[in-house]
């Protein structure tokens, strides 16, 4: 974790500020706590990962294999003693989705040469931006790549692998955490590229949107290839392009030149040596309109 995202880290409770314990350094932070001394709330820094979460013994508690390996890899006694406490009161549950994120964090890693990815840098480098912020951002693919124009910038996972994965390409400026999107840690703050990708099925899209809008504060990249059948959990809301759009519209933005229309980029990703999974994956860049 890099000292920097401490001004930008909100409670993601109260949405107050938080006080950051280091306890492990090197050249960034790798382990900690970040404190909400109004909630009484410690998120634990752990192999320079921060873990906002707002129960961070049921964030352990669906992800077993996970738990333990923080429990065996953590250097300092209080970190150590924190993921103890919270294994203790965590009855493991029936399935274990680590495993799984695990699994899908090296699919996308194998994946990297899609040509989605491709089109998704190409259309970054049209757009003027200083400070973004990717929900979903999984193993950095495109958070990385926006970070190389951006001053600051972050990128967001509930996959522990994936960040950890993300994270080895950070650098100056930007950084990757653990967060629920619609529980995130930044309150109030605003960036000038706000992006989520292929998170359609897995988070309900109308609370994704009015999450989203109020943290943009020129532009909005979204993508999915409507298929509500890929996560395991269905979301409420499924919409197709031409519904999301409209919505969009409401919310106060209007989709540029070359996305107010449906599109079709392949994205093909390798599930194993014999399998893949190919896509038609729509994009959306909409522009907040003014006045």
């Amino acid at each position: 974790m890099h000292e920097f995202c401490v001004e930008y880290l909100r409670c993601v409770r109260c949405r107050g500020r938080l006080e950051l314990e280091a306890l492990v350094e090197g050249p960034d932070i790798t382990e900690g706590f970040l404190h909400c001394y109004r909630c009484h709330l410690d998120f634990p820094v752990v192999d320079g990962i921060p873990i906002l979460w707002d129960d961070f013994a049921g964030y352990v508690r669906c992800r077993a294999s996970l738990g333990g390996q923080m429990y065996l890899k953590c250097g300092h006694r209080r970190v150590w003693e924190y993921v103890r406490s919270c294994l203790s009161v965590a009855e493991p549950t029936a399935e274990d989705i680590s495993r799984q994120e695990l699994r899908w964090a090296r699919i996308y890693q194998n994946s990297s040469r899609s040509r989605f990815y491709t089109e998704i840098r190409r259309r970054l480098d049209m757009l003027e931006y200083d400070t973004f912020l990717e929900h979903g951002c999984s193993i950095g693919l495109v958070s990385g790549h926006a970070a190389e124009r951006a001053i600051t910038g972050f990128g967001i996972d509930r996959s522990f692998h994936a960040v950890r994965h993300a994270r080895r390409s950070s650098g100056h400026g930007h950084d990757y955490l653990i967060a629920d999107s619609l529980e995130h840690p930044f309150g109030e703050q605003r960036f000038d590229l706000v992006m989520a990708l292929n998170l359609l099925e897995i988070v309900d899209p109308a609370e994704l949107l009015r999450v989203m809008t109020p943290q943009t504060g020129r532009l909005m990249m979204v993508s999915d290839p409507y298929d509500y059948e890929r996560a395991d959990r269905s979301v409420k809301g499924a919409v197709n392009g031409a519904q999301f759009r409209d919505m969009i519209r409401r919310s106060g933005f209007s989709p540029v030149s070359g996305t107010s229309q449906a599109g079709y980029i392949p994205w093909s990703l390798a599930i194993n040596d014999r399998a893949r999974l190919n896509y038609r994956v729509d994009l959306v860049i909409a522009e907040r309109r003014h006045g």
